[in-house]
């Protein structure tokens, strides 16, 4: 599997997939080396064919186009045109030996040993494709889950297992509820009538590289990491807003959240939520009085999954199209509350409301969706997605449902 270095050599080995493990990476610049530093010519694409990436493999001793080779060879350590070059498997392979297996034992804790690991790899790799490793959840549901999550799939990708059964897999994906297909009847992100565009440096830093930050770079090191790469930095918002980098803050809300708990080294994040000079206002929209929720000037109620509505999108876990459209089944906890006129529980989205109606911003009250209608409680917006996910991904609407009947409107 791994020295398929193309599709094509991947499906005459009814695969349908091929890796990058066999081609080469020049290592003075540890990027992919490029055919003409290898002396190769790449051919011209076919008329009305855009020119595909090529990357460079070994096939015996000589370089080759990968979309021209069959095969690759995985362990690679040699000179093309007087370049050093390794294969990205044996670049892998020297990382996972940079430690003994004995320092590996080491940093998972007293309770794993040599042998531990010896006898769960030899189980691993003698089963061929029919073993995995799985990744949903609780390796990778914490701050260091992204490289959790990047070395279980290479586990997989090894074991060769990608698309066989029980094997590693995309997600099957869901339809879109929010009208960002053509067709679908309500495009909410084109119907808020006064929609405005976010702008600055997020608290967090994401998405923003600290050198191109004219306003706030003062040589290296930073005061803070930066994450150009990434987004959902969770962690970093409360020490951030404690450190007031790149800027303090007045006021917090936190919905659905408890980082005082679930972040690694949380007891600081207590410490930065006391500080009243660090987070002067602090407000948070929850189900119980928390490990967070605790320190907070306003505790407002919210729903559980079984009282509110909600469009939860499908885990890559599911391999088929799946969308699922959330209602309330039970009788809501908290008390109600009028916003404007209208009866709702108290929940997020009628904060969300009552604070838009407030404020007088647009998008809420009459003519909240512009032509799509008002938006003066929850089920005005759920509604709208449920119509979406209706009408289905196609804009010719060959996805769409039949009408409801007497004994599904009687459900809904």
């Amino acid at each position: 599997y791994l020295e398929n270095a193309n599709n094509t050599a991947a499906e005459a080995d009814d695969e349908t997939s091929s890796t990058d493990a066999t081609h080469l990476v020049r290592t003075d610049e540890m990027v992919f080396l490029r055919p003409e530093d290898a002396g190769l010519t790449v051919p011209a694409p076919a008329e009305g064919e855009e020119e595909a990436p090529q990357f460079v493999v070994m096939t015996g001793a000589r370089p080759t186009l990968h979309s021209q080779a069959e095969h690759g060879r995985l362990e690679v350590d040699t000179t093309v045109n007087g370049i050093a070059v390794k294969s990205v498997f044996t670049l892998l392979k020297e990382r996972a030996q940079e430690k003994t297996l004995e320092e590996y034992a080491e940093i998972c804790g007293p309770d794993v040993s040599v042998h531990d690991i010896e006898e769960l790899a030899y189980e691993l790799t003698n089963h061929g494709k029919k073993a995995a490793a799985e990744l949903y959840r609780g390796p990778v549901q914490h701050t260091n889950g992204y490289h959790s999550a990047r070395a279980i799939i290479t586990l997989n990708v090894l074991l060769g297992n990608v698309d066989h059964k029980s094997g590693l897999a995309a997600g099957g994906g869901h339809w879109h509820e929010d009208g960002s297909k053509d067709g679908q009847p309500y495009p909410l992100k084109k119907l808020h009538p006064g929609k405005l565009t976010p702008f600055g440096i997020n608290l967090t830093r994401e998405g923003w590289t600290y050198a191109e930050s004219s306003t706030l770079f003062e040589g290296f090191p930073a005061k803070r990491p930066w994450y150009p790469f990434t987004g959902n930095v969770y962690q970093e918002v409360i020490p951030a807003a404690g450190d007031g980098y790149p800027y303090p803050i007045k006021a917090l809300f936190l919905h659905k959240g408890t980082p005082a708990l679930s972040c690694p080294g949380a007891v600081p994040q207590g410490d930065i939520l006391r500080d009243t000079s660090k987070i002067p206002l602090f407000f948070t929209d929850d189900v119980v009085i928390g490990d967070t929720a605790m320190f907070a000037d306003y505790v407002f109620p919210d729903l559980t999954y079984l009282e509110r509505w909600g469009t939860p999108h499908t885990p890559p876990s599911t391999l088929t199209n799946v969308s699922k459209m959330r209602q309330p089944v039970a009788a809501p906890i908290p008390e109600e509350v009028e916003v404007d006129g209208e009866l709702m529980p108290i929940s997020l989205e009628a904060i969300l409301i009552a604070l838009g109606k407030k404020l007088g911003l647009p998008g809420f009250g009459q003519g909240g969706f512009g032509e799509g209608g008002a938006f003066n409680r929850p089920e005005d917006y759920f509604l709208h997605l449920a119509a979406n996910l209706a009408f289905g991904d196609e804009v010719d609407g060959s996805q769409k449902l039949p009408a409801a009947g007497a004994e599904e409107m009687e459900i809904f």
